[in-house]
């Protein structure tokens, strides 16, 4: 394997454990992440998806994307990304849906997202992506399985904090 798409891996791991770390916060443990914060797990998700395609695509096809454009149109043709699931959805749609949804959290002012919301995209486009190129490098013979990561410790302060009116300057 080489050594950046073990990084790419490796950076993708960090990003999914985080979210999976703000989801296993229990508020008997620590104070969970305010509910503004979800809007960046979306975004989290959909960088996590980012490195794991860019991983597939530099072990696969020797290509790493200079911006996410290029990286659509190389996913869209990469036949790892073609193949669909029982539902019918491909890992390019999956990744599709985390792009457009993470553009939005970035850029909508009005977006907003849930706990639960993030767990769906964790569970659900993002463990597409992962399958499909953690399968796709399962064909390469220098693939040592280290996944998933050692466990992640939630934070013992507040994820993200938004000042309340009374607090704003």
């Amino acid at each position: 394997m080489q050594p950046r798409t073990r990084l790419h891996l490796d950076r993708a791991e960090q990003n999914r454990a985080l979210i999976q770390a703000w989801l296993a916060v229990r508020s008997s443990e620590a104070p969970a992440p305010e509910p503004g914060c979800w809007v960046w797990g979306v975004v989290i998700a959909f960088y996590a998806a980012l490195h794991f395609a860019d991983a597939y695509l530099g072990e696969h096809h020797g290509f790493q994307p200079r911006d996410h454009h290029q990286r659509r149109e190389a996913l869209r043709q990469a036949r790892a990304f073609q193949t669909p699931d029982a539902q019918g959805i491909t890992p390019y749609q999956a990744y599709r849906t985390l792009e457009n949804l993470a553009t939005h959290a970035r850029y909508a002012p009005d977006f907003t997202a849930t706990r639960d919301q993030v767990h769906a995209l964790l569970h659900g486009p993002l463990e597409h992506v992962w399958q499909a190129v953690y399968a796709a490098l399962a064909a390469s013979p220098t693939l040592t399985p280290r996944y998933p990561p050692a466990a992640v410790h939630p934070p013992k302060a507040r994820v993200c904090r938004v000042p309340s009116a009374a607090e704003a300057p």
